[in-house]
């Protein structure tokens, strides 16, 4: 079970590092003199980070998370049953 809990580390390690460099990216432009802030309405740019970002990895990483999960499951099957 220790490469199913490292899979999930590495996920949610990329998952967090991803989400910090998002919101770098969606802060407010203001200007120290003026106090104002520049308010930009793009409803849908977090919203086409988060889908680039899960479709990015499903294509990465989808197909060997899910061998690798079948396989581990065929093989405990096969453990069960010869025990």
């Amino acid at each position: 079970m220790g490469h199913a809990y490292m899979i999930i580390l590495v996920m949610l390690c990329q998952t967090l590092v991803y989400r910090e460099v998002t919101a770098l990216f969606s802060l407010k432009n203001a200007t120290p003199e003026s106090g104002e802030i520049e308010h930009k309405k793009d409803p849908w740019s977090k919203t086409l980070n988060w889908y680039f970002f899960a479709v990015t990895n499903y294509f990465l990483y989808g197909e060997s998370i899910i061998y690798y999960f079948k396989v581990s499951s065929n093989h405990s099957h096969y453990r069960s049953i010869l025990s």
